[in-house]
C-alpha cells in the first residue's frame, strides 16, 4: 500500500511540474510573440520561415534568423 501511495504521489508531482511549464511557456507566448516589425504577415507566404529571416535580416538582426508563428501570422527574430 505503501508503495502505491508513493508511486501516485510521484505521478503527481511529475504531471504538476509538466502543467506549470506548459502554463509558463504559453504565458510566454501570449504576452508578446510577434517581434516588432512590419508588415505582420507570414502565414500566407510560399516560405513563411524565409520570408520571416528575410525580414530580420533588413531589420538589422543578426546573424539574421527568424520563424512564423503561424497561429498569430507574424514573425519571431531569433538573435
Amino acid at each position: 500500500m505503501r508503495k502505491r501511495l508513493n508511486t501516485l504521489r510521484n505521478v503527481a508531482l511529475g504531471a504538476g511540474i509538466v502543467v506549470a511549464l506548459a502554463f509558463g511557456t504559453t504565458e510566454a507566448w501570449a504576452s508578446d510573440p510577434c517581434t516588432p516589425l512590419p508588415p505582420h504577415s507570414c502565414k500566407y507566404e510560399s516560405n513563411p520561415d524565409f520570408y520571416c529571416t528575410t525580414l530580420c535580416g533588413q531589420n538589422g538582426y543578426f546573424p539574421p534568423d527568424g520563424a512564423c508563428l503561424q497561429e498569430y501570422d507574424c514573425c519571431v527574430c531569433l538573435e
